[in-house]
């Protein structure tokens, strides 16, 4: 099945393995990668060790970068196909998190002035795990600015995205439980998830393919 023309968004908690199934999708179907960018984002590492003072200049910045990515998804879908390891939908959820109501206010402000275009995915793989996983594989992949991550932060983003993604409906959604199902290193496991995704996408929107032209941005 061609994946020409779809646009697939890979998502969970933090430490759940995004990015490396993002890769290893891409990689399958010969498709643009776009990232989000953490390890060169100078603000991380100050959050971390003091999240009210830094929360909302975090999320601004990524906000900003979001936009910008958002218009290459943008054109690599309509040269090909892409996949990315978050959807824009996520800058929400962690400012509800992270920001007290008056900044959480100016942020949405501020979002509606940048006005990022918001290239919707075809289908969306949300990556699950538990709390005790997930740090678990932070610490092992040690990065420097997550040492000061709190476990209780860690836990109301894993109950964040459980209550977004059990109302989401603007997208077909195949949820993965990563403390079961190793799409890292299980080959078949991966091509299992690629051959449900391209499914799923066909069938939400089959004239994205070969040919097709239906564009599904909001």
């Amino acid at each position: 099945m061609s994946m020409q023309g779809y646009y697939v968004a890979v998502e969970g908690p933090i430490g759940v393995g995004k990015t490396t199934v993002a890769k290893k999708l891409g990689e399958l179907w010969n498709a643009a990668f776009v990232a989000e960018r953490v390890d060169d984002n100078p603000l991380l590492a100050p959050f971390y060790e003091a999240p009210e003072e830094n929360a909302f200049h975090l999320q601004l910045y990524f906000l900003i970068q979001r936009s910008e990515q958002q218009r290459r998804i943008l054109a690599h879908r309509k040269e090909g196909m892409v996949v990315s390891d978050y959807i824009l939908a996520k800058d929400d959820l962690f400012a509800r998190l992270v920001l007290a109501p008056r900044r959480y206010k100016l942020y949405q402000d501020v979002s509606r002035e940048l006005s990022p275009a918001n290239v919707r995915p075809d289908v969306v793989v949300y990556l699950r795990a538990g709390v005790n996983a997930l740090m678990g594989r932070i610490r092992e992949r040690g990065r420097d600015y997550e040492k000061k991550m709190d476990e209780g932060y860690l836990a109301r983003v894993v109950e964040a995205y459980g209550t977004f993604f059990a109302s989401y409906d603007r997208t077909p959604v195949i949820a993965v439980d990563t403390e079961t199902v190793d799409l890292s290193h299980d080959e078949k496991a991966l091509l299992a998830l690629a051959n449900k995704v391209g499914e799923a996408a066909w069938a939400s929107r089959p004239s994205a393919g070969p040919g097709g032209s239906e564009d599904p941005d909001e």
